[in-house]
């Protein structure tokens, strides 16, 4: 049970593959600031756009002037 003790410790001291993880870890939250920015930036992006295209085209969504498209009716 003391070797088993003692390598237990021996485990839990030793450092040499730690550096490999802290590197996933690191990777990992620059990742998920990454996609939480551009998710933020696309949200807020698209937000001014439908704004400008709703005050370019007179408040008609996606340009629809709501005439004749030119088909004929049944």
């Amino acid at each position: 049970m003391n070797k088993f003790i003692e390598q237990a410790k021996a485990f839990w001291q030793d450092e040499d593959g730690l550096s490999a993880v802290e590197y996933v870890v690191a990777g990992a939250l620059v990742i998920a600031v990454l996609v939480g920015g551009f998710t933020t930036l696309g949200t807020t992006l698209s937000g001014k756009l439908e704004s400008l295209n709703t005050s370019i085209t007179g408040g008609t969504a996606g340009g629809d002037t709501g005439g004749d498209t030119g088909g004929t009716t049944p």
